[in-house]
């Protein structure tokens, strides 16, 4: 989880210095792990994203006429990840009821306006793999397309430390598949 979330983080960090939206969208986790030797307990901190989720993806306007709640950066943000191989506009909506969103954390005062415009502080969370579906060949091919303009960017032990984190779920990922399936069959 804690590549995952990293990952996110360092193409979020790109993304906002190549200017390709405004804000800072995500938030970085701070810590791999803490434990002792024999009892190793695997955690990550995060920081922390204030304002709260739930607020309606549809607003009515004066009367009858309904609108999409509509903030800056949504489009460019949910894009450039979605190029990378990563799809974070996935998750966003409750399941009882498609209106309300979730996994996006807003702040915004309570009485936001009913032109369904809501300010630019907004943070994503949750990048699970069911929140945030990760297509692996998809990243180490925008990785290695874009190898220079990342290392200019975000340096290049950070560029290499995203090429492994890519190369390391990808396999995890592949050898949890083949671990399941062998699991699951017996003669």
């Amino acid at each position: 989880m804690y590549l995952r979330h990293m990952l996110i983080k360092k193409f979020e960090d790109y993304f906002f210095r190549k200017q390709i939206y405004s804000m800072p969208t995500s938030r970085g986790p701070w810590d791999p792990s803490v434990g002792k030797a024999r009892n190793r307990f695997e955690a990550c901190l995060y920081e922390w994203a204030f304002g709260g989720e739930g607020f309606p993806w549809v607003v009515s306007e004066y009367g009858e006429r309904r609108s999409r709640s509509d903030w800056r950066d949504w489009n460019q943000f949910v894009d450039q990840f979605h190029k990378v191989g990563i799809d974070l506009g996935a998750d966003v909506a409750e399941s009882d009821d498609a209106n309300v969103s979730k996994n996006i954390i807003h702040q915004f005062p309570t009485d936001y306006p009913h032109d369904g415009d809501l300010n630019p502080i907004w943070k994503r969370i949750d990048f699970g793999p069911a929140s945030a579906p990760m297509d692996y060949e998809k990243i180490m091919r925008f990785l290695v397309d874009n190898r220079e303009s990342l290392i200019d960017v975000l340096r290049g032990e950070r560029y290499r430390m995203m090429v492994l984190a890519t190369k390391y779920l990808d396999w995890s990922t592949r050898v949890s598949s083949a671990t399941t399936s062998l699991v699951r069959w017996r003669p």
